[in-house]
């Protein structure tokens, strides 16, 4: 089994100058960074936006880098989600 280079660096020279691979994987590495949302002024990244299918949503809630994942404490996540939800 040969390995692919779909979705990683080497497919991105092919791609348009507005592809978010182009616009925002400063590593171009094929996948995009919450440090890398955040430097280019995008985070929170929501699934409308056309970077979010480059990104890893944790826990699936549509939103990618969300600012109180950052801030909070451990503990504090889980609680603060279940109230954001109800």
């Amino acid at each position: 089994m040969g390995l692919s280079t779909e979705g990683t660096a080497d497919a991105e020279e092919g791609l348009p100058a507005d592809h978010p691979l182009v616009l925002y994987d400063d590593n171009e590495n094929g996948r995009i960074s919450c440090a890398e949302a955040r430097n280019r002024g995008i985070a929170p990244v929501y699934s409308t936006h056309p970077a979010y299918p480059y990104m890893t949503d944790a826990d699936g809630d549509g939103v990618v880098c969300e600012w109180w994942v950052v801030r909070l404490a451990p503990c504090w996540r889980h609680r603060f989600r279940e109230k954001t939800i109800r």
